[in-house]
Order: structure tokens, then sequence, then C-alpha cells
């Protein structure tokens, strides 16, 4: 039969006989009527799917669905545009975000008041999906982004992950911007490898202009960053306000600063002593010092300045001091693998 058009054309298509305005509760009537809808429901369907045709027997200008609603065997398609991003969707939002209304624009939104007694949860979004069968799969992803920017405009920033919990009254334990489980693994299950943040190879800006900033992590506030096992950088460590996003260590720890700005390393042992590396401000030579003060000094043109101690230390077998004992003495100490020290004492003029 025809897609009908208007409501008039129920009684006028070829699907209509006698039966069905004989006005009679028979069932041959009954049954024929519900053909005439069946076929009328297959035929929007039918349009729809092909030409993006929206009936306006469907088209609800406001209203309310109340009650559970279950949609079987189609498309739950939501906004007037026929524009469609993905394969085989169940539901779907596309429309025009325009100037016809003004401000922001969100496709989804929970907007819910949670206030259930008893130590329960809460999820705005939830993925359960079950893969079963003998198939291989290509990958899956719970939460996909992939927006195109078509603009000749600028857009600021682009977030494909943004959280700002607003804490109004009450208390928050602990709060995660990202929790990362590792699988659970049952049965015959087994994973290759485990990933709780992985960046590609090619990480980059793109072709069309790479920007000065370009980190696979970055860091903007002074809050630590903290890692109970242990950090593995191919490349090496860099560290200091003058090592940029371009910069690539040449060491296994680099320490890069702007000028005018100390470099340092610092050896440390909790209660115990520390050790400082340091090229001061504006200088070219390197000191080592504890909390004493300065113990070596070495120059850019290799020369070796010492800070001696006046105190002879306790030596091991086969260890040697040189001790500025005053102004005018020098004491050399060594003792020998048969735990004898021997010394002589230099007088300076």
């Amino acid at each position: 039969m025809a897609v009908p058009t208007t409501f008039a054309d129920l009684s006028t298509t070829p699907a209509t006989n006698v039966d069905l305005v004989a006005e009679s509760d028979s069932v041959n009537v009954i049954d024929n009527h519900f053909r005439v809808i069946y076929v009328f429901i297959k035929s929007v369907e039918a349009n729809t799917a092909t030409n993006g045709w929206t009936s306006p027997y469907f088209a609800l200008n406001g209203g309310t669905i109340t009650g559970d609603t279950t949609v079987q065997g189609g498309v739950f398609w939501v906004g007037d545009s026929s524009t469609l991003g993905s394969d085989d969707p169940q539901i779907v939002i596309s429309r025009d975000v325009d100037s016809g209304t003004a401000g922001n624009g969100h496709a989804f939104t929970d907007s819910s008041t949670v206030n259930r007694s008893g130590d329960v949860s809460y999820n705005s979004y939830d993925c359960r999906v079950t893969f079963a069968g003998a198939h291989d799969y290509g990958h899956y992803a719970a939460f996909q982004v992939g927006p195109t920017l078509s603009t000749s405009g600028t857009i600021g920033d682009l977030f494909s992950f943004y959280s700002y919990p607003a804490i109004n009254e009450g208390t928050l334990t602990n709060y995660y911007g990202l929790y990362v489980q590792p699988p659970a693994i049952t049965g015959t299950g087994a994973v290759t490898n485990a990933y709780g943040m992985f960046v590609p190879l090619s990480f980059s800006a793109g072709t069309s202009g790479v920007d000065a900033l370009n980190y696979v992590l970055y860091n903007a506030s002074d809050a630590p960053i903290y890692s109970a096992g242990a950090i593995q950088a191919d490349l090496g460590l860099s560290a200091g306000n003058g090592a940029g996003a371009s910069y690539t260590p040449t060491r296994t720890i680099d320490a890069v600063t702007a000028s005018g700005t100390a470099a340092g390393l610092r050896l440390q042992q909790l209660t115990q002593n520390f050790w400082d590396f340091t090229v001061p401000a504006n200088q070219t030579y390197l000191t080592i010092s504890n909390a004493t003060g300065t113990v070596v000094k070495i120059t850019a043109d290799k020369s070796v300045v010492y800070s001696m101690g006046t105190s002879v230390p306790t030596l091991a077998n086969g260890e040697g001091a040189l001790t500025f004992t005053s102004d005018t003495n020098v004491r050399i100490s060594y003792r020998g693998s048969d735990g004898t020290l021997r010394a002589v004492n230099l007088t300076m003029e």
C-alpha cells in the first residue's frame, strides 16, 4: 500500500475493504485494522531509514512519556538532524546547535538528586558490555572521543575528559580525578599487557603546526607527583625551569635551569647528612657541599679546590687522608692492609 500522508488516507488505502468501514467488532474487522496500522508503521520506518523522512505522526511537540518505555527493533533518535557519525548506534542525538537557542549546550546531562538511604553508590554512566562467542575483535572503547573541528574560528580548549566537583557540604574522604583498577582475571582469562595510561609513539600536535608546548603529562600546579614504584625514562630525566618541551636529556639525569638560577642535585638520607652538587647562579664552577659547607670546588679549567677539616679522620684499611692540622702543617695519613696507621707531618712555609 502507499505511504499514508494524512489521517484521512487510512480510509482510502488499498488495504481498506468493506469490513473496515462496517463498524463491526468482529475478528476480521479488528485484524484488518491492525494490518493497516502495521503497514503504516513499516512504511514510516522504511522512509526514515532511507531518506531521513520524519513522520508528523511521531513528532511530539512537547509532552511527557511516563512509566517504563521500551524501544525494540529500531534506533531511538533525538534531534532534528539526519547527520550520523557512528556505525550501528541504538541511541542517536543529532541536532543543529545554532543561534536559535542562546547559551551553552549539552547533548546529555544527569541532573539527578541522590537521596537514598543505606551505604549505596551511584554512577551517571555505567558500561557493562559482554563479549561472547568465538570471534576476534579489534578493540573496545567504553567511552570514545572523536570530534571534528571544521570552523574557521578558534576553540580555546578541547577537554576529552573534565572533572571539577563542587563540595558544598559534608566531607569527601578521597577525590580521584582518574581511578584505574587492574583487570579482574578469572577462570582461563589472560591479559598480555596492562597499561594504566598509554600514550602512543606518535603523540604530537600534528603536521599542520606543532606548538611550543607538547607534553604527554603536564602538571601546572606546585603539587608533587608521587610514585610508589620505580620510574623508567629511556631518554633520561630532566629537572629545572630551563628544560622546556623541546629539551632532550643528554644524561640519565639532567638538571637544567634558566640563566641566573642555580642548578643542583641533592643526595640525602633523612636524619643523616646530605651532599649537594651545585652550579651556583651565574657561575661556571661546581661545588660539593654538606651541612658544614663547601668541601670541594671544581672550576671550569679543571682546577680542584679542597676545603679541608682540621681533624684527622678514622681510617679503615686501605684508606688515606690529607689533613691541614694548622695554618702551617699538613698531615698525610694512611692505614695499610695490615691495619697499621702510618702518617707524616709536613710543615709549610
